[in-house]
């Protein structure tokens, strides 16, 4: 009996957060982690075009630590909001940047062919 109530906390603990907080979640590690191919991955433009060329802008962003970037130290959610009608979310985080300021920023995605993306906004 002891075994079947821990098997189904790790369950349940593994299963935590919903589909889009797990979305946002990964794309926040990315930044963090600076992996721009997997940030844009996780990401949705309606003109594919822009994608590559956004893409190498931040690769070279990240690489020259151009002035006003930041990187990411760490990132805590916050809550959420799922518009399922409009297939549309917004996932909020408190995030601190390696220079120890903070700020509280949104992640916004949109469900396409039933799969949620980070909205480029392009």
């Amino acid at each position: 009996m002891a075994c079947l109530c821990m098997l189904t906390m790790l369950v349940v603990g593994c299963n935590s957060g919903s589909e889009t907080q797990k979305v946002a979640e990964k794309f926040m590690e990315a930044q963090k982690n600076e992996d721009v191919d997997a940030m844009f991955d996780l990401m949705y433009f309606k003109n594919e075009n822009q994608k590559e060329g956004m893409k190498a802008l931040l690769n070279e962003k990240i690489s020259k630590k151009s002035e006003g970037y930041k990187k990411v130290k760490s990132y805590k959610f916050l809550e959420e909001t799922v518009d399922k009608d409009k297939g549309t979310a917004v996932v909020k985080f408190d995030i601190v940047y390696d220079n120890d300021s903070t700020k509280q920023d949104d992640v916004k995605l949109t469900k396409v062919d039933g799969k949620w993306m980070v909205d480029s906004g392009k």
